[in-house]
């Protein structure tokens, strides 16, 4: 059993134990389904594939199938354009499945977007959700990066272990389920890295709410577009997130946070502005 079989048979699980057979206009009547979600006949089924092959698939005890295949189990299986994204690359041939390397640095360029806004928090973050650089406002917003230790210095971590970052997180179940979701994104693109095995471990064993999060396969590119957010000083405010793609490096993910049209949120902004300018938590060069 190889690891991206093995990865492959448990997002296929998920996703179709996921699935309502009423979804997909399948009624119960008389006995009881003794399955959640879909299955695996039925899957196959609307695959055109066997049930056998299927079911190895789902067992880790066949290679990744073909692109036909896996096509036909993205329209199966209802998957979103994340879920289809994500079961393309934990299918992807690798020809080094064992080397890592080192992060790139961010790129002088993207540090100079980041201090170039002058009154909205931006920040730099890979695939596992690792903060790599950020500005004055965006310390003044979250939390003063540079005093959290660097093999800290993550959302997710921050998200999961940190109460009082968490608490200003008003939509904070689903804000975590999201950050859970996109570095199992990540997790597809570089399996194999240091990092993430260590941030793995730290989060599964600290939270079982991360734990049944990572179970569950949600996957996701981006953060959520908005949120609700309590600053303990400017007070309560509407996130909007814009998230680029550094040219140089597509592991390097640009955040750029501005005021939501909740009543109040500009203000606040405006406020977090006025206290950076007044000597708040220093941006990272």
């Amino acid at each position: 059993m190889t690891q991206e079989a093995q990865r492959l048979g448990e997002f296929l699980r998920a996703r179709r134990e996921a699935i309502s057979p009423e979804t997909i206009g399948i009624v119960s009547v008389g006995r009881r389904r003794r399955v959640r979600g879909l299955r695996r006949e039925e899957v196959a089924q609307r695959a055109n594939i066997s049930t056998e092959y299927y079911t190895r698939l789902e067992q880790a005890r066949v290679p990744p199938p073909s692109p036909s295949v896996l096509a036909a189990l993205v329209d199966a299986l209802l998957l979103d354009p994340d879920e289809e994204l994500y079961l393309y690359e934990i299918t992807r041939p690798r020809q080094s499945p064992n080397v890592t390397f080192p992060p790139p640095p961010v790129p002088a360029r993207a540090i100079r977007l980041i201090e170039d806004l002058a009154t909205l928090p931006a920040l730099v973050f890979n695939p596992f959700m690792h903060v790599l650089a950020w500005n004055a406002q965006a310390a003044e917003l979250f939390v003063d990066f540079a005093a959290v230790p660097a093999a800290e210095r993550n959302l997710a971590r921050l998200m999961y272990m940190d109460p009082e970052f968490r608490e200003r997180f008003v939509d904070w179940p689903e804000i975590a389920r999201a950050c859970t979701a996109i570095i199992r994104m990540g997790a597809a693109r570089h399996p194999d890295d240091p990092g993430l095995a260590v941030l793995l471990e730290e989060l599964l064993q600290h939270d079982e709410g991360f734990a049944h999060h990572w179970e569950a396969q949600g996957v996701a590119r981006r953060p959520r577009s908005r949120n609700s957010y309590l600053h303990p000083v400017v007070g309560p405010m509407m996130l909007d997130w814009q998230i680029l793609t550094s040219a140089d490096s597509p592991d390097h993910l640009i955040a750029v946070v501005s005021p939501g049209d909740a009543t109040g949120s500009a203000d606040a902004f405006r406020r977090l502005a006025e206290r950076c300018r007044h000597g708040g938590p220093g941006s990272q060069i």
